[in-house]
């Protein structure tokens, strides 16, 4: 590879959120702001340029602004460690640090089940462990559902 390669992936993430609103005593707010502290293990299908896997965990902070019935925007950001099987030029070690940041509109669809749009920024990199760190910068579209289990709610 000559590090100009596209990469293309295809992930499936398991979604697990705490509100901490109340917890942390921001309770005033909760009628239009919910804060959720989110684990995210995932998996990845490395697709391009060679087929590959790659595994880890997210730990993020979701803010949502309630603002009707209809949609509920929000921001998510967090770090998280990941594995890749794919060997690039970009990254010496297969052990990395991910950094991201999102964009997203939750629409509520049923009881306790919301279609979920996000748009996220990630920048992987092994923290200088070892050299090359030039790191690899992805974007990506998210969709999926987002289901509160009733004994939850």
């Amino acid at each position: 590879m000559d590090g100009s390669e596209d990469y293309r992936a295809c992930s499936l993430l398991f979604d697990m959120a705490w509100d901490v609103t109340e917890p942390l005593g921001l309770g005033r707010w909760s009628e239009r702001v919910q804060l959720e502290a989110v684990l995210e293990p995932y998996l990845v299908d490395i697709l391009e340029p060679r087929d590959n896997l790659g595994l880890g965990a997210n730990a993020l902070v979701k803010v949502t602004w309630v603002l009707d019935e209809d949609y509920s925007p929000y921001v998510k950001a967090g770090v998280g460690v990941d594995y890749m099987t794919l060997h690039t030029l970009e990254q010496s070690t297969q052990w990395n640090f991910g950094s991201q940041v999102g964009v997203g509109l939750e629409i509520p669809v049923a009881d306790g089940i919301d279609f979920d749009l996000e748009y996220r920024i990630k920048h992987v990199s092994n923290a200088s462990v070892r050299h090359p760190n030039s790191g690899i910068d992805s974007t990506a579209f998210l969709v999926g559902l987002r289901m509160e289990p009733k004994l939850l709610r």
